[in-house]
């Protein structure tokens, strides 16, 4: 897939910047800011606006399941509860929307990279198990 970087070129232009939140135009957090990431955590107008568009962007599958409770709540929730946990293959004549988004859970995502949390499941037990199970971890667990 390739991007047709004029239709992009808008996104980047940084003349139009959005100003800071208060917190951030003064003091520490403002040095903090610029130190770390100059102005480049402001994003412009159309950044902003490209982003607004996720907020409307949907997942058709968990569409379809939330209209079917809708029209059927009783027998499709109790479905879904059910595949939930015990398995869709103990669910008789299921809908078919609960059955398609119970099939979504099953893939792994594409970004999901094996090697790295191979990498990082040995990393974590070679660390100290103080470290692990730090005195605060066990003091919000007992608080």
């Amino acid at each position: 897939m390739t991007i047709d970087a004029s239709s992009t070129a808008h996104l980047h232009d940084r003349t139009d910047r959005l100003a800071p939140k208060p917190i951030l135009r003064e003091g520490g957090p403002r040095l903090a800011m610029s130190l770390l990431a100059g102005d480049s955590v402001r994003p412009t107008r159309a950044q902003s606006r490209a982003f607004a568009k996720f907020a409307h962007t949907c997942d058709p599958v968990a569409d379809d399941l939330v209209a079917a409770i809708r029209r059927d709540r009783l027998r499709i929730r109790t479905q879904f509860e059910q595949a939930l946990e015990h398995g869709i293959e103990t669910v008789d004549d299921s809908a078919p929307e609960m059955a398609a988004f119970i099939a979504t859970l099953d893939g792994v995502p594409f970004r999901v990279d094996y090697d790295k949390l191979d990498l990082a499941a040995r990393a974590i037990v070679r660390m100290p198990m103080s470290t692990r199970c730090g005195s605060r971890a066990t003091s919000y667990a007992t608080a």
